[in-house]
């Protein structure tokens, strides 16, 4: 069955990636399952607990959260050109 492993590092951190037909996990200590599950800003392999986790602190997140939230917040220069022509055109309709 196809399947998908992580590579990480010594710390956790995704170097690698591979894919292929496995009868049984491979057994190698920096080869872990994919982190499709988890939506984490910077994930990190737990070697003790097994699984994905966060390694940003919640400062970081947080400043992570207000920089996406501005930059959707914010208009494309393409947004502005098109709002400016629409307003062009209308006082040139007038």
């Amino acid at each position: 069955m196809n399947k998908m492993y992580i590579v990480v590092d010594e710390d956790g951190f995704e170097i690698d990636c591979i894919y292929g037909e496995f009868d049984a996990t491979p057994n190698a200590h920096n080869l872990v399952p994919s982190n499709k599950d988890n939506r984490l800003w910077q994930p990190r392999w737990d070697f003790i607990k097994e699984e994905w986790v966060e390694s940003l602190n919640d400062e970081e997140i947080n400043y992570r959260e207000k920089l996406v939230n501005k930059q959707q917040n914010d208009l494309s220069d393409v947004e502005l050109n098109a709002i400016a022509i629409m307003e062009l055109a209308k006082i040139v309709l007038k």
